[in-house]
C-alpha cells in the first residue's frame, strides 16, 4: 500500500515536530500504522516457525514477541537523527 520512499518520508515528517502540516501528520500517521501492521505479520509468521522448531528441542518453550510501540517509534527517530523509518 505504501512505498518504501513513501515510509521514509512519514519518518522525516515525525522527525520535523512543528513543521509539518496537519494533512501530512496524517498521511505519515496512516503510514506508519500500515509499516506496523506489516511487521506484525511478519512477527507473527516467524514466532509460529520458531516455536514449532522450539517445541522439537525443549516442549515448554516459550517464544516471546514485540512490536514496538507508535510513541517509541517517533521518539527514537527523534532521539537518533540517522535512523529512518523505513530501515527500523
Amino acid at each position: 500500500m505504501y512505498t518504501r520512499n513513501q515510509i521514509k518520508k512519514a519518518g522525516k515528517i515525525f522527525k520535523a515536530k512543528e513543521n509539518s502540516s496537519k494533512d501530512e501528520l496524517d498521511i505519515a500517521i496512516n503510514s506508519l500504522t500500515y509499516w506496523r501492521s506489516i511487521h506484525g505479520q511478519i512477527l507473527e509468521e516467524f514466532e509460529e516457525k520458531i516455536l514449532s522448531l522450539a517445541i522439537e528441542v525443549d516442549k515448554n518453550a516459550i517464544i516471546a514477541k514485540r512490536l514496538k510501540r507508535t510513541p517509541s517509534i517517533v521518539r527514537k527517530l527523534r532521539r537518533l537523527n540517522h535512523i529512518q523509518l523505513n530501515s527500523m
